[in-house]
């Protein structure tokens, strides 16, 4: 079943833009491979180890959503990035925020309904549940490697 409904009489072809929406379009009576949920999954891995698995956001509205209204989240790397928020936020999150090369440059506690300083030599951050740093000994200084899932 299709969630484009075409009114009788209407021709079938439609331009690739109208079909492309008509796959992605959320819809209560079909199944899409394309979800506003996808992320890309990936791999923390420091030292020689596996720190955890975490989401990549693929799109410009899941970077903008984030972790926002979440009680339990897998973690989540944000690249490129410098300065993240936590306004519409439940829970206090850790961020660790990376440079070039993948060394931890800062990392802090962030509230609920905060705004970070712009860390300025960062270009990834990596936003976890509190306590996940300590778990990962994760400390300023570390390098930490980003890899894709599938690898």
């Amino acid at each position: 079943m299709s969630c484009l409904r075409l009114a009788v009489g209407t021709k079938r072809k439609m331009s690739e833009k109208y079909a492309l929406k008509a796959r992605t379009t959320k819809c209560k009576t079909a199944t899409f491979w394309r979800s506003d949920s996808m992320s890309e999954p990936v791999w923390l891995v420091s030292a020689g180890r596996v720190l955890a698995a975490a989401q990549r956001p693929n799109t410009r509205a899941q970077r903008r959503r984030g972790l926002i209204g979440q009680d339990e989240f897998e973690p989540l790397v944000l690249q490129p990035c410098r300065w993240i928020h936590s306004l519409g936020m439940r829970v206090t999150i850790e961020v660790a925020y990376l440079d070039v090369e993948g060394q931890v440059v800062f990392i802090e506690r962030l509230r609920p309904w905060r705004v970070a300083a712009p860390v300025w030599n960062a270009r990834i951050v990596i936003e976890a549940s509190v306590g996940s740093f300590e778990r990962w000994n994760l400390n300023v200084g570390d390098v930490v490697e980003v890899r894709h899932g599938n690898n």
